[in-house]
This record gives structure tokens, C-alpha cells and sequence, in this order.
């Protein structure tokens, strides 16, 4: 059977949880205490990148620079595969507050956080809003993030990338997709990557019933990546916190609509991919 209802504030909801399965758990659990259906169908998956001498002296390079910026958790938790003992010296900030956490855990030191989870509350941050010559240490995925490290450089800093994962899109089946979409009157995305993932593989029908849905989106930039494809009926909300907590608040500030409670749970499958 698929995930029951609940009798919480969200009980009208049925949601699409499309972050990475490592990622989901705390969300779901959020959102299903305050009563939503959540099918978890990850549309990205996180691989570590491969070990190099290259990535070794990135590495340890790192430690010396002044501004040590984490743009995900994922960074982290790869960085501390490849580096244990990794211990920066220089002031350290990330995208938002689980990131921080990760970056805390890993170093033992106090790690600053933008008002905004995302790169442009990054590029408003005090120390980074100005010109400067200060030498950055960027941790972060393969691809993504290109504005950050662009505008930073054009400020003056001295960015240095480090790519410590990759992102592998999920293929999901077209009978999977369709029940999908059939059951869940919400779309929660977190990434530009898991986006493309899932329209790279939708057909014109799919396309059509995903504008239908409600996005609640991680930030406004990827909300603006979503509409070079799709031109959403509904006005979509952004997370914020990237937490639990914050997907429960964004949920709750969508409107329920005439659809929502007539969603059906999809047949013969978990609540989990």
C-alpha cells in the first residue's frame, strides 16, 4: 500500500520527496507528524568523487585559505572520507544550516551561515559582498554553483574549487513516473541537478501534469531553472529553513487546492524508494 494520511495540518497533502534517499529520512519524518502522504522517489543520487593526487593537494591546500565556503553537506561528508583529520584555519561559512552542522561537526570550530540559503544570501554575506583578494576554498559537487564562484572571482577573490561528489541522475521507470505524478498534488525540489534529472525524461503529457503541481523549491534560483521548461499553474514556495521544520512551514503556506484530497495512494507501493 502507498503511505497513509495523517490528521496533522498537512493531512491534505501528498508529496513528492525528491531529495537523495540519504537526505530524505529527517524530512519525512517532519512531514508525515504533521499528517502529509510522502512517496520518497530520490531524483539524484550522491557518489563520492574518486580519490586523486590532484584532489589530495586541493585538499590540503584548503586548509590555508582565508574564507572556506561549504555550498552542501554532501561537500563535507565526501571531504571527511577523503581527509579525517582535515583542519582549516581560515573563516568558515556555509549555504545553510544543516551544511553548517556538517562543517561544525567535521572542524570543532564555529561556522557562519547567510540569512538566505542560497548563493546569492552567500554573495550578500559581509565578508563576501566586497571587493577582496582574500583566497577561497570552495566545497562543493561537480557542476552547479557557478554563480557563486563566478561572481566571488569577479569581486576579486581568489576561488579555488574543490569538486568532492558527483550527482547521478535516477532513471525512473515511465509506469512509476506516471503514478507519480498521478498521486501527489506536491513536488518538493531541492536541487537544479534532480530537475534535470526528472524533465530530461518527462514527455509532453508528464510536463503537462507536473505544471499542475505545487512546487515547493529549495531556493528561487531553482525555482527560475524550472520555468526555461515549465510554466507552473500555481505559484511555487520556497524552504527556508533547509530543514525538516522548513518544508513543513513551505508546505503549510501552499494552498490547498480542489485537487489535493482527491489524490489516490498508489497501488502495491512503500512510502520509500
Amino acid at each position: 500500500m502507498g503511505p497513509s494520511a495523517g490528521n496533522g495540518p498537512l493531512a491534505e497533502r501528498s508529496v513528492w520527496l525528491s531529495r537523495p534517499a540519504e537526505r530524505a529520512g529527517d524530512w519525512q519524518t517532519a512531514l508525515e507528524a504533521r499528517g502529509a502522504r510522502v512517496f520518497v522517489e530520490p531524483l539524484i543520487r550522491i557518489e563520492p568523487a574518486a580519490a586523486s593526487p590532484a584532489l589530495a593537494a586541493q585538499i590540503q591546500a584548503a586548509e590555508n585559505a582565508d574564507i572556506v565556503i561549504a555550498t552542501s553537506a554532501a561537500a563535507i561528508e565526501a571531504l571527511v572520507v577523503h581527509a579525517p583529520s582535515w583542519a582549516p584555519t581560515g573563516r568558515l561559512i556555509a549555504v545553510g544550516q544543516a551544511t553548517a552542522a556538517a562543517l561544525a561537526a567535521a572542524t570543532g570550530r564555529d561556522v557562519a551561515v547567510p540569512e538566505a540559503s542560497d548563493s546569492e544570501g552567500l554573495l550578500a554575506m559581509p565578508e563576501l559582498d566586497s571587493a577582496n583578494t582574500a583566497r577561497v576554498a570552495l566545497l562543493a559537487g561537480e557542476g552547479g554553483r557557478t554563480l557563486l564562484a563566478d561572481t566571488l572571482a569577479t569581486r576579486g577573490f581568489r576561488v579555488e574549487r574543490l569538486s568532492l561528489y558527483r550527482r547521478r541522475g535516477a532513471c525512473l521507470a515511465p509506469a512509476r513516473r506516471a503514478e507519480l505524478l498521478a498521486a501527489c498534488d506536491t513536488l518538493v525540489l531541492t536541487s537544479e541537478a534532480a530537475w534535470r534529472a526528472l524533465i530530461d525524461q518527462c514527455e509532453c503529457d508528464e510536463r503537462q501534469r507536473l505544471a499542475e503541481l505545487f512546487l515547493v523549491a529549495a531556493s528561487p534560483r531553482v525555482v527560475q531553472i524550472t520555468l526555461c521548461d515549465i510554466d507552473w499553474q500555481h505559484t511555487p514556495t520556497i524552504i527556508a529553513p533547509m530543514s525538516g521544520h522548513g518544508v513543513c512551514d513551505a508546505l503549510a503556506r501552499v494552498p490547498v487546492g480542489e485537487s489535493a484530497s482527491s489524490r489516490h495512494a498508489i497501488p502495491g507501493e512503500s512510502d520509500s524508494a
